[in-house]
């Protein structure tokens, strides 16, 4: 699904129903009207998508300009999470990094997370999420949750040597 409007007050409404792929390359602006889940990657490359405050899961996320407006959403990614160019509004939101089925790399560019929690549900293998380089800021809290899964999460900040500061508390719980 590619949306590639250039007006400014488009809605999306997807009345639960889950998408593939979602690229969002037109100039206009976008927002969510209801919940919002891509089995793929949502890319964003021009224009801005606002979330609405609505919950949004994706396969992974490539933003390389445009802005994307967080809110208070929880945005859930199963995928690779890389941001190279344009603006990702952070506001109260929760990003949820799930390496049940998968490495996760976590790519920001210098952007700034509000909260961000890493978790899994896996009973078998243990997956990482391996921060990029560069600088990863997170103003809230960074939370490492094995309450679905019976297996470690391992986070790796050694492969890329990221400047990692976290405002908020560090917790692991679970498992």
């Amino acid at each position: 699904m590619t949306f590639e409007g250039v007006d400014a007050g488009n809605t999306i409404r997807s009345n639960a129903t889950a998408s593939y792929a979602v690229c969002v390359k037109g100039a206009g602006d976008w927002t969510r009207q209801d919940a919002f889940s891509a089995g793929s990657n949502f890319t964003l490359s021009l224009g801005t998508f606002n979330t609405g405050n609505k919950s949004v899961v994706v396969g992974g996320y490539t933003q390389t300009n445009g802005t994307f407006s967080a809110g208070s959403s929880t945005v859930t990614s199963t995928g690779n999470f890389s941001i190279t160019g344009g603006t990702f509004t952070v506001d109260t939101s929760t990003l949820v990094f799930d390496v049940t089925n998968n490495d996760i790399t976590f790519t920001t560019n210098g952007y700034a997370f509000n909260t961000v929690t890493v978790s899994t549900t896996s009973t078998t293998t243990a997956y990482s999420l391996i921060f990029g380089v560069g600088t990863v800021s997170i103003g809230g809290n960074f939370l490492i949750d094995l309450s679905g899964g019976e297996v470690n999460i391992t986070i790796d900040a050694d492969t890329n040597n990221p400047d990692i500061t976290i405002g908020g508390n560090f917790t692991v719980s679970g498992g």
